[in-house]
């Protein structure tokens, strides 16, 4: 079994170098696109091990999701049944050892394994403490210590077997999995958790938001979480949030809090189900009225 990590990135040099070396700790080889960085990410990145990390500058290219099954598509002939394809993003640290996870996937035939989204928040502590350090000196703090409340807030594919039968369609914004039948790709019910940090310092949240916008103005997707260059803004209050304890050396999430973000993503998707519906609802009425 082997894992090859693919990810695309873009002014990301405040964290992008820690990442992909914590993602190299059980990564084979990794394949990164960089979409047009103008701060210090692709010097990062040809500074790490080029026998294990392999960096292609790709300026101009409009952000997709879909990119990274792209890239795994250009690789594929170097992999076999037993590999997987992890999506690395730059600001995620995936907790734990993934390949005892794999290893029960690929026994009962599964395709996909997904992770939880432990999303870090500042807190009102957050800005005490900068505010008392100051921005310069607040950021040399390592980032698991200087942010330590977090959510589950959501669930995604971040393991994907690369099966021949396997087929990884790319053509929209979002990565498609079929198998050469048409059937879905089994689902492993078993899932991991990545540490994830959007918002990682006032300076970091500006840039951030100034990338976002360029992007979209070439074409790529906006997203909700990102209507703010403000940090202060992103704060969330701390009884609202999960606290990483401090005598944890890794993140142990809670099985309620697990059992909370399973409820709200089911309900998510109850509501995007019932929207889709009444969508085509108002669309037959519509051609129905015409005709």
């Amino acid at each position: 079994m082997r894992i090859y990590g693919v990810g695309v990135v873009r002014n990301e040099a405040d964290v992008v170098g820690q990442s992909v070396l914590w993602a190299a700790r059980f990564c084979d080889r990794i394949f990164i696109w960089d979409l047009g960085s103008d701060d210090n990410t692709v010097e990062i990145l040809r500074s790490l091990p080029a026998e294990k990390i392999r960096v292609k500058e790709k300026p101009g290219t409009p952000y997709r999701s879909a990119l990274r099954g792209e890239i795994a598509n250009q690789i594929r002939a170097d992999l076999g049944e037993e590999d997987w394809i992890y999506i690395l993003d730059a600001d995620e640290f995936l907790v734990g050892d993934p390949l005892p996870v794999l290893q029960r996937a690929r026994r009962c035939g599964a395709y996909l394994v997904g992770a939880w989204q432990a999303n870090f928040f500042p807190t009102e502590k957050t800005l005490s403490e900068l505010d008392r350090l100051g921005e310069e000196q607040w950021c040399r703090i390592p980032l698991e210590k200087r942010l330590r409340y977090y959510r589950l807030e959501w669930f995604e594919w971040r393991f994907i077997r690369m099966s021949p039968e396997l087929q990884w369609i790319t053509e929209g914004d979002y990565s498609v999995f079929r198998l050469s039948s048409g059937a879905f790709p089994k689902r492993c019910r078993e899932g991991m958790v990545v540490r994830h940090y959007r918002y990682r310092s006032p300076a970091q949240v500006r840039l951030r938001y100034r990338t976002r916008i360029e992007a979209a103005g070439s074409g790529a997707r906006r997203f909700r979480y990102e209507s703010t260059p403000d940090f202060r803004a992103l704060v969330r209050p701390a009884r609202r949030l999960v606290r990483w304890p401090e005598d944890q050396p890794e993140l142990v999430v809670p099985r309620a809090e697990f059992m909370r973000a399973r409820i709200r993503l089911l309900y998510w998707r109850v509501r995007r189900k019932v929207a889709r519906m009444q969508e085509q609802h108002r669309e037959r009425r519509v051609t129905t009225s015409e005709a």
